[in-house]
């Protein structure tokens, strides 16, 4: 229980386990690498919800290989194209 004394709820748990991915994606949009309306939210479950299931529900390991495919997919369908509004998904500066 926090030193506040009252307990987490569902809400405040995500949001806390989610900051790193939330503070990632919102340099992403300032940078114009994603889109300003970007539902981050959603993004974050786009991005977290595989490497969630994969190892804690289907007992597969969580590879390097496997982390750059997911963010590849999500680049692919968020990330803006290369016309001065932001970088292609194949060469972009977020996949390691």
């Amino acid at each position: 229980m926090p030193a506040s004394g009252r307990a987490l709820r569902p809400e405040d748990l995500y949001r806390h386990g989610s900051q790193d991915f939330r503070t990632i994606l919102d340099a992403a949009r300032t940078r114009g690498e994603l889109p300003a309306d970007l539902d981050v939210d959603l993004a974050v479950d786009q991005l977290a919800g595989p490497l969630m299931y994969r190892r804690p529900l289907a007992g597969r390991p969580v590879t390097e290989e496997y982390v750059r495919r997911v963010v590849q997919d999500f680049l692919a369908a968020h990330a803006l194209p290369a016309d001065g509004h932001g970088t292609p998904a194949d060469a972009h500066p977020l996949v390691p």
